[in-house]
């Protein structure tokens, strides 16, 4: 669960996040869509759009983080539809429902559910567009120099292919943490600590395996040794590899409590 909520935060700070919610608040400010342009004072618009767009942007992240973690969806054509269908389920009926409190019908129809279910669809679409044009850019980031692109990188979407920050082991599937957000590949443990290749790290436990250049702090919790990474990530250190873990401490001077 914590993972799924990192990843939801790492995913809800992507670029181009506050743009479109300035964007579309501004809009909704401005021309006053369903209804409210003559149904709610400025002032209560400068509070109603801004508020629905960022519960709407958070429900969306979260709907996404769930879509890529569970189903395994990141290439856009897989990815947007369902995310797209998935958001107009949750978010059109309430819409529709909020829309109908606040539109005075005799002056403008409140909109229907199909309606706005289409809108919904199609901004959701947009988003998702927006979004992967944008990662190339933003987020691929070349491996360290001298170190060559791992065999695992194979394995990950070109927009998660940035630098390694940890592997763990979640049921049946690795979880591969890169600066980028998470990707869960079908892969032992051990194959895929194989294809990391260069990339300068160790094993910590059965379950994890860490870069040496995400640590940060070691710590020490009720007796038990713990490393905290780069993306604010805590990861278990067993006894069976705090000698190793120790050498690569002293490597990077990574300091402890």
């Amino acid at each position: 669960m914590a993972s799924f909520f990192q990843q939801w935060k790492a995913n809800l700070l992507f670029p181009a996040a506050p743009v479109i919610w300035a964007a579309i608040s501004f809009f909704g400010i401005i021309a006053g869509p369903f209804g409210t342009l003559n149904s709610l004072s400025l002032e209560l618009r400068l509070v109603f759009w801004p508020g629905l767009i960022a519960v709407a942007i958070l429900l969306g992240t979260g709907v996404r983080t769930l879509v890529e973690s569970v189903f395994g969806l990141r290439h856009f054509a897989a990815q947007a539809p369902v995310l797209a269908a998935l958001v107009t389920l949750l978010l059109a009926p309430p819409l529709q429902s909020i829309a109908a409190e606040l539109v005075d019908s005799e002056i403008t129809p409140a909109p229907g559910l199909v309606e706005l279910s289409l809108l919904v669809f199609a901004a959701s679409m947009g988003v998702s567009a927006i979004r992967f044009a944008l990662a190339p850019q933003k987020n691929v980031v070349a491996p360290p120099s001298g170190a060559g692109e791992p065999r695992l990188y194979a394995r990950l979407p070109v927009e998660m292919r940035a630098p390694l920050l940890r592997l763990s082991v979640r049921d049946h599937y690795v979880d591969v943490v890169t600066e980028a957000g998470t990707t869960a590949v079908l892969i032992r443990l051990g194959d895929a600590i194989t294809e990391v290749g260069g990339i300068p790290g160790t094993r910590v436990h059965r379950s994890h395996w860490v870069a040496a250049s995400a640590v940060r702090l070691s710590t020490s919790a009720s007796g038990k040794a713990v490393l905290q990474l780069s993306d604010g990530s805590k990861v278990p250190v067993s006894k069976t590899y705090r000698a190793a873990v120790q050498v690569m401490l002293d490597g990077i001077g990574a300091g402890g409590s």
